[in-house]
């Protein structure tokens, strides 16, 4: 395999000892497009898929449902429609019984940490940057 230095363009070469067919193969499994694979979060014992969604004020939703079945498992965001935000930020709903929700998103790299907090009620939310696309 060798890198053309002018477009960045990998290019194929047949290998030593290696038959046509073999080389045709590896350059067709080169030329298939790549899938991006859906991430996934862990929350408590679910594993989870994203689903995006908005607030009647245009904020971000983020729901979590269940990888096997597509029941839910925890809306992820709270919306609070006096605060503003980045046209790419969320507030995390990370109390009660969503507790532990920011670090799995964090770790699952569907967001990252502001430090950000803002006082709501009794509780304090966190102010998140989405760091993955809808699609």
């Amino acid at each position: 395999m060798v890198q053309n230095k002018k477009n960045g363009k990998i290019l194929l070469e047949k290998e030593d000892g290696e038959t046509f067919k073999d080389f045709e193969d590896r350059c067709a499994e080169y030329s298939k497009p790549k899938k991006k694979k859906k991430k996934t979060v862990r929350f408590k014992k679910w594993d989870c898929k994203l689903v995006w969604g908005k607030y009647g004020n245009g904020h971000f939703a983020l729901e979590l449902v269940d990888v096997l079945d597509g029941s839910p498992v925890a809306v992820a965001t709270v919306n609070l429609p006096s605060q503003n935000l980045e046209h790419n930020e969320v507030f995390i709903k990370d109390y009660s019984e969503n507790e532990g929700m920011l670090d799995a998103l964090v770790q699952a790299g569907i967001v990252e940490d502001t430090g950000r907090r803002v006082t709501t009620g009794y509780v304090t939310v966190p102010v998140c940057r989405v760091i993955v696309s809808q699609n």
